[in-house]
């Protein structure tokens, strides 16, 4: 353990920071090395770890106060981690928190040339500042996931490289809001997306609404899918909107079908593909 603490004066602006450090350690090995050359090459097959740091800050106009966590353990080459990192600020203007985490974890079969790896983000954060005389309110998180495995069935770097089977799937989503004495926001975006080797498939969706003092108003979201087998590449997406005065419904598809379920049948009225429209049914009235 370490703790330090410190009270400066430079040029009449006082500042009182305080620090503390704890880590551990613990590690083992099976060594079947002879000798002592042996016994370094071989090195700690089993390491854990531990460390937490913590820090203070405080002068006449600014306060800080932050903390960093990390773990890791590994065993060989399989190994994994987390860490999170805290942090508080306040000034004469602005007051802000943050806080990420993050996950990570990796396997290694030599004997069998697979692989995988996997990793996690979380961010949190908001701030309040006072920028040239306004007030502006914001917070935000963010979301990342991962996962990867790798299979190689070659021998030696270029045979790896053409047979090797590299499967990733990820996931993204991020929020953000935003106040202001005369405009607020939010957004949402949200990504999933999965791929082996050349062949992929995502689903994308954003929304976002918007209001300001002078009038303006708006109202959007979209949502799109897409796969890519072959360099080819095919997408159906669909956006909703509104501004106040006018609302829409557009789609993108290659063919596009209303159902309606009757009776536990479904039933298409009608369907658009390949610019033109087939209709089972019409009677024409006044609706």
């Amino acid at each position: 353990n370490q703790n330090t603490t410190h009270i400066d004066d430079l040029d009449g602006k006082v500042t009182a920071s305080a620090s503390s450090l704890e880590a551990l350690r613990a590690a083992a090995r099976a060594d079947t090395g002879e000798g002592e050359l042996a016994d370094a090459l071989k090195s700690w097959q089993s390491t854990a770890e531990l460390a937490v740091e913590k820090r203070v800050r405080a002068t006449e106009d600014e306060a800080i106060s932050e903390r960093v966590t990390t773990f890791g353990a590994q065993v060989g080459q399989n190994k994994a981690g987390l860490s999170s990192l805290e942090k508080v600020v306040a000034t004469n203007d602005s007051v802000a928190a943050k806080r990420i985490t993050e996950l990570k974890g990796e396997l290694v079969d030599v004997g069998e040339g697979v692989s995988g790896n996997t990793q996690a983000l979380e961010t949190l954060s908001g701030e309040v500042a006072r920028i040239d005389g306004e007030i502006v309110a914001t917070a935000s998180s963010l979301e990342s996931l991962r996962a990867e495995a790798r299979s190689d069935s070659g021998e030696g770097e270029l045979a790896s490289a053409l047979e090797a089977m590299n499967s990733i799937a990820n996931f993204v989503q991020e929020k953000r809001v935003r106040a202001t004495a005369e405009e607020a926001l939010a957004m949402k975006t949200e990504q999933l997306q999965v791929s082996l080797n050349q062949t992929s498939a995502s689903v994308e969706q954003v929304s976002k609404a918007v209001v300001d003092v002078n009038g303006r108003v708006s109202a959007q979201t979209t949502i799109k899918a897409e796969t890519i087998v072959g360099g080819r590449k095919v997408m159906a997406a669909l956006a909703l909107g509104s501004d106040g005065d006018t609302s829409e419904i557009l789609a993108f598809a290659q063919r596009f079908a209303i159902v309606d379920e009757v009776t536990g049948q479904l039933r298409t009225p009608f369907v658009v593909q390949g610019g033109q429209v087939f209709i089972n049914y019409a009677m024409i009235d006044t609706a």
